[in-house]
């Protein structure tokens, strides 16, 4: 019996072991999506009963999880905004290909952030835009203009780098060199006055050389002579006994016109003398081929009769047998058979135009007359307007075109001492006068320097404007290299060769439009070099070839001389802002 209750007890216990069972699931989460495949999960608990009494815990999970929500979920709605929102460093490798693919995102309708990620505490400075430039320093000769721009695009903070570079930017303006108005000098002194009386002139001229006009500048403004009335009171009239005669040349080169102004003279000389027996007695003779005597002394007595007959004497024409006329005045008009009284003054006076066909006879006998006792007294006439040109005082000498071996020297002067008028000859001989200058040997080149005759070049290897090449040569105690001759020319063009390239020389025409000067020297050129060359100009069947000559200011913007390899070195001329090799020299 016993044994029976011992065997019941523990099957009783093997039951309570094996009856353990999971409670019912709870409720199911939310799913974890709305669409495109979601899971949501339920759990239960070992609970139902628990185990005890050694008993096995419940077999299996707690957790139960499944799909949810499984549906596609749709794509972009065509009526909403489409926002991409960029999260970067920045480092892009190729920051082109972004910025492309970026403008074609905002193309279609992405308002595109960019959101920066990393250490964005430290800013590095930007540039802002250049302001405008400032007004040149100068109108002309070298002047200097102004820009500026600011570090505040962005401004550096919290330890980021400064803008790199300088917030000023200055360049070259107005290099063209300021033009030099002429101005007058002191007057010349007065010259002597054309009449002793009756309303006499007299003159004096200055010149256009304080300072002489030059690089383009105005010309002295006025005239270079002036005029002044002088002695202006009346001839008093002549009441000393004297026998005069007046000896008018009638010949063809004479003409009528000019042949009454002789009249009319002589008429107004005779109305200031006191006329008689006793005062002054006149007598005229006319001479062309032949010589006449219009009227001998003692046939006019009273004055008013003298100047009547002297207005009807006949113009007659001929050859100009000046010499045969003064002979027959001294023999025959200074006559006492004509009226001469021997003990008064003999004055002849004779009007002609001087185109004697005999000079060596009219000076014989113009001798004998005044070995005679004659006061003889030659009055021309004539177109008497025409002025020839006179040389004015030479400027002072020009600086030397070198400072050792053979430099050269220049003074001009003007043809305004007068300047020729009316048909006047122009000056005879040159407005510019040269000569050697610093003749003593240089010595020898500096290492780098390449020497010619007496002078050393420099050819540079590096680009430049034409106003820094100009103003680093004067750093190197030389110029900017000015040609005085054809060898010199053949020299740097065979030495430029060697190197290549295009090289500034040290001419220019910006002072006027043409007028080519060397900048340093301010002298004209004596040897050119310029360059022509042919285009073609049309279409093709009736295309032709067309001269091209330089200088030629292409653009209106060409002012500085240059040569090279591009040209043959021959010159050609081209703007100052283009940056080439340079040739200085000493």
């Amino acid at each position: 019996m016993k044994d029976e209750v011992t065997r019941l007890t523990a099957a009783i216990t093997l039951a309570e072991k094996t009856l353990e069972c999971w409670s019912d699931y709870g409720p199911w989460t939310d799913c974890t999506k709305t669409c495109s495949g979601g899971t949501r999960t339920r759990n239960r608990t070992c609970a139902n009963p628990s185990p005890s009494n050694g008993g096995a815990v419940c077999s299996g999970s707690a957790v139960q999880i499944e799909a949810c929500n499984t549906d596609p979920c749709p794509g972009h709605r065509t009526g909403v905004p489409k926002i991409g929102i960029v999260i970067t460093d920045g480092k892009s490798n190729d920051q082109a290909n972004t910025l492309a693919e970026s403008k074609k995102a905002r193309a279609s309708g992405i308002q595109l952030i960019a959101i920066g990620v990393g250490d964005v505490s430290k800013v590095d400075g930007g540039w802002s835009n250049n302001n405008q430039w400032s007004d040149c320093t100068k109108t002309c000769g070298d002047g200097t203009r102004t820009r500026t721009r600011t570090c505040t695009n962005p401004s550096p903070s919290k330890d980021g780098a400064p803008c790199n570079g300088s917030a000023i930017q200055s360049e070259a303006c107005n290099i063209n060199p300021c033009p030099v108005d002429g101005g007058w000098s002191n007057n010349d002194t007065w010259s002597a006055c054309t009449k002793t009386c009756g309303d006499g002139t007299r003159t004096r001229t200055r010149t256009c050389t304080n300072p002489s006009p030059s690089k383009g500048g105005a010309p002295c403004n006025g005239s270079a002579i002036q005029s002044e009335a002088c002695n202006i009171n009346p001839c008093p009239v002549c009441s000393t006994k004297a026998d005069v005669v007046f000896l008018l040349d009638s010949t063809g080169s004479v003409g009528a016109t000019h042949f009454k102004k002789m009249l009319k003279f002589i008429q107004g000389v005779v109305s200031k003398f006191s006329v008689g027996l006793n005062n002054i007695q006149v007598g005229i003779d006319t001479f062309q081929s032949t010589v006449k005597s219009e009227f001998k002394f003692n046939q006019f007595l009273d004055k008013n009769d003298l100047i009547t007959a002297i207005g009807n004497i006949v113009y007659k024409t001929g050859a100009t047998k000046t010499g045969p006329a003064i002979k027959f005045m001294t023999t025959n008009s200074f006559s006492t058979a004509a009226g001469h009284r021997t003990d008064v003054p003999k004055i002849g006076i004779v009007i002609t135009d001087g185109k004697s066909n005999d000079q060596a006879n009219t000076l014989a006998e113009s001798k004998k007359a005044r070995a005679s006792g004659i006061q003889l007294i030659a009055i021309g006439v004539g177109d008497v307007s025409k002025v020839d040109g006179g040389w004015s005082n030479k400027d002072p000498w020009s600086a030397c075109t070198k400072t050792c071996g053979d430099g050269t020297r220049t003074r001009s002067r003007t043809c305004t001492n007068p300047s020729p008028s009316k048909g006047g000859a122009p000056c005879n001989g040159s407005a510019i006068e040269s000569e050697a200058c610093n003749i003593n040997p240089c010595p020898a080149c500096l290492s780098g320097w390449t020497m010619y005759g007496s002078s050393c070049y420099f050819f540079s290897h590096t680009s430049e404007k034409w106003t820094d090449a100009f103003r680093i040569c004067q750093t190197k105690n030389s110029i900017l290299a000015e040609i005085g001759s054809s060898g010199e020319n053949g020299f740097l063009k065979k030495t430029a060769s060697k190197y290549g390239g295009i090289y500034w020389l040290g001419g220019t025409d910006s002072g006027r439009e043409g007028n080519w000067y060397w900048r340093t020297s301010g002298t004209r050129f004596s040897v050119t070099d310029w360059n022509s060359w042919t285009k073609n100009r049309g279409w093709w069947l009736s295309s032709r070839k067309v001269a091209i000559q330089e200088p030629n200011n292409l653009d209106g913007k060409e002012h500085c001389l240059e040569f090279g390899d591009n040209n043959r070195y021959k010159w050609n001329d081209n703007g100052f802002w283009k940056s080439f090799k340079y040739i200085c020299e000493k």
